[in-house]
């Protein structure tokens, strides 16, 4: 076995065994790397003063959530320590989550039937900001030059990050934080072309959407359990 793998730990380590031998057919991960801008170990909303104000991860490397396997990036890989990928917003002009980018984009090169998404929260998320507005939205472009766009809700898919607060269209995550709260969400992808990137985007309004973590799923199957 190659030098390393011994410090993912014995739970993460199964995990990846399990990913490498079962699933490498229908899932794929997505490199978020560069399309980070945060790291949890600091404020993310307000300010990164505000250390409380973040997503409270325990786990980071290969996990599986609702029988998907996911990859959380581990700050310790990236030149700046991001391991969040949190877009521009909030309701105060001054906050720190207002300097961060509006929109950024990933390289796929793989087919999908479905994106599944590990973050569901936001700063100033359903109930702070109560009602159904826009949160996230997703063009996938494909290698044949048509896209699509998907677009996940505040108050459907995306809830508060600093408490439990349950929404229809996404699950609690209650295995990789130890406070507040972290969700799994899943969107269709009507395209049968290759994706060639993923453009993700804020509404720059009052909710400050979060991802931890994506998963591309070849197949509209129920999912594994």
């Amino acid at each position: 076995m190659p030098e390393g793998f011994e410090s993912l730990g014995g739970e993460a380590l199964r995990d990846l065994l399990t990913f490498i031998s079962g699933g490498e057919t229908r899932f794929r991960f997505i490199d978020l790397t560069g399309a980070l801008t945060a790291d949890t170990r600091k404020g993310m909303y307000r300010s990164l003063e505000a250390s409380g104000e973040r997503v409270h991860l325990t786990r980071q490397g290969v996990v599986k959530s609702q029988g998907v396997p996911f990859r959380i990036s581990d700050h310790a890989r990236h030149p700046l320590g991001y391991d969040a990928m949190v877009l521009r917003g909030g309701p105060d002009a001054n906050a720190y989550s207002r300097t961060l980018p509006g929109k950024v984009e990933v390289k796929v090169g793989s087919p999908a039937k479905q994106l599944h998404f590990l973050g569901g929260v936001a700063g100033w998320g359903y109930p702070a900001t109560p009602g159904k507005i826009p949160a996230l939205k997703v063009t996938v472009s494909f290698v044949d030059g048509s896209s699509e766009q998907l677009v996940a809700t505040n108050g459907v898919q995306f809830a508060d990050y600093n408490r439990v607060a349950d929404v229809p269209g996404s699950k609690l995550v209650r295995s990789f934080t130890d406070s507040g709260q972290l969700r799994f969400y899943s969107l269709p992808v009507k395209g049968n072309s290759v994706i060639e990137k993923l453009v993700f985007e804020s509404f720059d309004n009052a909710v400050v959407p979060t991802t931890l973590a994506v998963t591309a799923d070849l197949s509209t199957d129920p999912l594994p359990q």
